[in-house]
């Protein structure tokens, strides 16, 4: 046993630190949700305060005046510093799972792709894709182009149309990347980048006439692919 300040009998010491380190692990948790979860410094400090005065009533209660009869029992605290604990681990655990999902999990950006010049285009001609806000960070950019014919009614180019995309930042040019019809193409970003500019050159080696539309149906930024 412990005693407290006055000569007031303490409870046992492992309880005492269990308790101290289940308020400190719950504190630090209210603290991120507060800091992830709430938009000012007034929600953190309302949180940390209710926290704190939390854990004044609790010390009080762990240490209680020698005149004042315990309302609780050692056996009872050590119940509820089980339960105390064992809420910490589980929403470790689930706030661990949610976050690491949330930093790596794909994100659709296929509303907020932008294309240029990417109607009639010939051979040699260059299309642009735009992204002007990327909104995490994400390894990847995961492109699908549909290539399809301007004028079938004069032939069929689009089967013989080839593509190559290539990421532009800060003026420089990165390197030339296949990119077949209808299937994703994985171009992988700069650190850093705040926004995608790339470009789309059209080959198309039979026929230097021929004109296709090119168009994106599926645009995801993700942490798949290659390293």
């Amino acid at each position: 046993m412990v005693n407290s300040p006055g000569g007031a009998p303490g409870r046992s010491r492992r309880l005492v630190i269990g308790m101290l380190i289940a308020l400190a692990w719950t504190l630090v948790l209210l603290v991120l949700v507060a800091i992830t979860k709430t938009s000012g410094l007034a929600q953190v400090a309302t949180i940390v305060a209710t926290v704190l005065g939390g854990v004044g009533a609790l010390w009080q209660a762990l240490y209680q005046p020698r005149r004042t009869p315990p309302t609780m029992s050692d056996r009872n605290w050590r119940w509820v510093l089980g339960g105390v604990l064992a809420m910490d681990a589980a929403v470790t655990v689930v706030w661990g799972a949610l976050s690491y999902h949330s930093a790596h999990s794909d994100i659709d950006v296929l509303a907020d792709i932008e294309l240029g010049n990417n109607r009639k285009i010939s051979p040699g001609e260059v299309a642009f894709l735009e992204l002007d806000s990327v909104p995490a960070r994400r390894r990847h950019l995961t492109v699908t182009f549909v290539v399809t014919d301007s004028r079938p009614a004069l032939g069929l180019c689009a089967p013989r149309t080839k593509l190559k995309a290539r990421l532009e930042h800060a003026g420089n040019r990165g390197d030339r990347i296949d990119v077949k019809n209808g299937r994703p193409t994985s171009i992988r970003l700069v650190p850093g980048l705040t926004k995608v500019h790339m470009e789309i050159e059209v080959f198309n080696e039979r026929d230097k006439n021929c004109e296709v539309d090119l168009n994106v149906s599926s645009a995801k930024l993700t942490n798949r692919g290659r390293r």
